[in-house]
């Protein structure tokens, strides 16, 4: 079994995976929000947002570097946000 956990710890995954965009998190425009989260040893990342009493869930699509990414139609001032991520097969939020 790969321990990524040492993996991480090297400098061959900081030349993968070393992001400094100042982008990450929400993004938010009256029409849309962009949403940006790194994690670059994750398998999948669900964005789960309320808004209005309502909650809604999307994928994220992973690029560059290990950030994940989506654009959220819409108009989201004031929603409430968190990330679903699945690591070894375990989902965390």
């Amino acid at each position: 079994l790969l321990e990524i956990r040492y993996f991480a710890k090297t400098s061959d995954f900081d030349n993968l995976f070393y992001y400094d965009g100042n982008d990450l998190g929400a993004t938010y425009y009256k029409d849309h929000t962009t949403f940006k989260l790194w994690a670059p040893i994750a398998s999948k990342v669900i964005l789960r947002y309320t808004l209005n009493d309502r909650t809604y869930e999307a994928e994220m699509t992973k690029g560059e570097r290990g950030v994940f990414e989506v654009d959220i139609k819409g108009d989201l001032d004031n929603a409430l946000y968190n990330y679903v991520i699945t690591n070894n097969g375990k989902e965390v939020t």
